[in-house]
């Protein structure tokens, strides 16, 4: 389903899985913010935001966040909360470091954060695609 939903995210998929099997930890991490960016644009598109003036990550999850906090309690807000943090979580703990020079990743922090970037986009497909909402 994320091949279908997804499929500009396909190509950075498979890109750091090949970088992974060629022990280039730190290259599979660079692609895999850029398929969690792919993400953060899909929710903004669900949530119908329009960009904000700081097109980064954290102007980003700011309007998402602000959004989600206006949505009436019950499922759809539970998962829009559910990917904020998934977002958010991605920022601190990979994204931000990634574009440190300083920072290198081993095989197993890799492994571990294509893990994660893999189970938000089978969250984000089974309601989304990258240009547009469904069924929510």
């Amino acid at each position: 389903m994320v091949r279908t939903e997804f499929p500009t995210a396909v190509f950075e998929f498979e890109e750091a899985a090949k970088c992974i099997a060629l022990d280039r930890a730190t290259g599979a991490v660079f692609h895999l913010m850029r398929c969690v960016e792919i993400a953060l644009k899909a929710v903004a598109a669900a949530l119908q935001l329009v960009a904000p003036s700081n097109d980064n990550w954290g102007g980003w999850l700011r309007v998402i966040r602000a959004k989600i906090d206006s949505l009436p309690h019950g499922t759809e807000k539970d998962y829009f909360q559910d990917l904020y943090q998934r977002l958010d979580a991605v920022k601190d703990a990979s994204r931000n470091p990634c574009m440190q020079v300083e920072s290198v990743y081993q095989k197993d922090e890799a492994r571990h954060i294509y893990a994660l970037t893999e189970h938000l986009f089978r969250k984000l497909a089974a309601k989304q695609s990258e240009t547009r909402a469904r069924g929510q």
